[in-house]
């Protein structure tokens, strides 16, 4: 096992010891389970003044190999799961940052 498979595989362990259940809809209404971080930050920091900033930014973590070969996701598709709190969350990636080398895509949602 290379270096890159060997961290895909750590991805899933992590993913399948502490994710959580979500489901990404794509734009044709196809359902794909998967396992997620899910991080939810509600402050910002401007990078010029070092001010904070509320926000409401939702992002998830995913293994693209647990959607199959051909399935990447996208912007558009919808995203629902859980916080750590329990309370379902539902949104639309806004942008889907890929990392091909280690199998883990980024989803940033507007939610």
């Amino acid at each position: 096992m290379n270096i890159r498979e060997l961290a895909e595989s750590d991805l899933g362990e992590i993913l399948d010891e502490d994710g959580v259940d979500a489901t990404l809809i794509d734009l044709e209404e196809n359902e794909y389970p998967v396992k997620c971080l899910y991080f939810r930050i509600g402050v910002d920091i401007d990078p010029n003044t070092g001010a904070t900033i509320p926000g409401n930014r939702s992002t998830v973590l995913i293994r693209i190999g647990e959607l199959g070969e051909s399935v990447i996701p996208e912007e558009g598709w919808t995203v629902a799961t859980t916080d750590v709190t329990g309370a379902e969350v539902t949104g639309k990636i806004n942008y889907a940052a890929l990392d091909r080398t280690h199998g883990a895509a980024m989803l940033i949602l507007r939610v």
